[in-house]
């Protein structure tokens, strides 16, 4: 089975990296609509990224998605098995990917700060 969220659900409008760039941001979908799900249930996560007024910035997907390794302590591998971006904007994918990786690398080098509590 499979848990879908919409982003369009929880803003039109994904603005900025972090909380006090806008209750849209990256680092708000990430600890409001990501992490339960991802720490709660071991349930694939399908991701709709389509529908909001206007384009996604790297700095929202950077931080929605990358900094689930940076900051809450997963791996690569473990949202590979578990995410599912569903979008028909193939760059938004790209990116994604992209940070994903780019956070691993981090997370391997040891340059990535603590997980921020337990992991479930």
């Amino acid at each position: 089975m499979s848990i879908t969220i919409k982003l369009t659900d929880f803003t039109k409008h994904p603005l900025g990296r972090y909380k006090s760039d806008s209750s849209g941001s990256g680092e708000a979908f990430r600890s409001e609509k990501l992490l339960p799900i991802l720490k709660n249930s071991n349930e694939k996560l399908i991701i709709n990224l389509d529908g909001t007024k206007g384009a996604i910035g790297s700095s929202f997907l950077e931080e929605a998605f990358g900094g689930l390794i940076r900051l809450e302590g997963f791996t690569l591998q473990e949202l590979q098995q578990r995410l599912i971006i569903d979008t028909v904007n193939e760059m938004y994918q790209i990116q994604i990917k992209k940070f994903l990786t780019n956070a691993e690398k981090l997370r391997l080098a040891g340059k990535t700060p603590s997980p921020k509590g337990p992991r479930l």
